[in-house]
């Protein structure tokens, strides 16, 4: 993990040196100014961190490391703070040790057994967007809040189906996905930014032999495209 946040750290500040420079130009005399009326599309590339629990059973917590493809399409007029987003992200875990009432694959039932887990999330859903700077451009910070529903499909692990008083596993598993959140974005060229940071709450339904449900908390933070 430690590996994955210096990467993102140095991603961050690589970008801004090499647009300071440009930072306090102001477009020349006889153009129009650009803004983000102009820009209908945002698309962003992130690192993501996702603090998650199998279940509420003590020893369950683990983290999720991966990646993330968003974007939003902005609507005009006087809806102009609206938008459309999406979000596809796929992470992955190694060794996790979650506590389960079955027998696990090797060992002795009721004991922590270490599995993997890989995950894909795809959801979309309203964004609400704050601009907290009056610059045309450069080092434009804005603000936004989003609710997402869709899909989450795990595999490569084990998930417990509770039936009655016995249980079964399967390899892979399906359920609802609900992202809420915001984060703070920056912009730095015309068509360039920073994802400072993001920060969601995710709720999924996945199978574990408990109360199949998932609260986990995910952030992020990367670059934006702007179109």
């Amino acid at each position: 993990m430690r590996t994955m946040l210096r990467a993102s750290a140095m991603l961050v500040v690589t970008l801004g040196l090499a647009i300071l420079p440009a930072a306090g130009q102001t477009p020349a005399a006889g153009t129009k100014a650009n803004t983000d009326a102009q820009n209908r599309f945002e698309m962003g590339l992130t690192f993501t961190y996702k603090i998650a629990q199998v279940s509420d059973v003590p020893g369950s917590r683990y983290v999720l490391l991966g990646e993330s493809f968003d974007g939003v399409y902005r609507f005009r007029g006087k809806a102009k703070n609206w938008g459309l987003a999406y979000d596809a992200g796929s992470e992955s875990a190694s060794n996790i040790q979650p506590y389960v009432n079955l027998i696990p694959p090797t060992g002795t039932p009721g004991t922590p057994y270490t599995l993997n887990l890989h995950q894909v999330t795809v959801v979309a859903g309203p964004r609400y967007t704050w601009m907290l700077s009056d610059a045309q451009i450069h080092n434009k910070v804005s603000l936004y809040a989003q609710v997402m529903v869709g899909a989450v499909h795990a595999f490569d692990s084990v998930f417990p189906h509770a039936n009655g008083t016995s249980s079964t596993t399967t390899p892979t598993a399906s359920s609802v996905a609900v992202q809420a959140g915001g984060g703070l974005n920056m912009r730095l060229t015309r068509n360039l930014g920073l994802r400072l940071l993001e920060a969601d709450y995710v709720m999924t339904r996945l199978p574990n032999n408990t109360n199949n449900y998932q609260g986990d908390v995910r952030f992020s933070n990367g670059i934006t495209f702007h179109f």
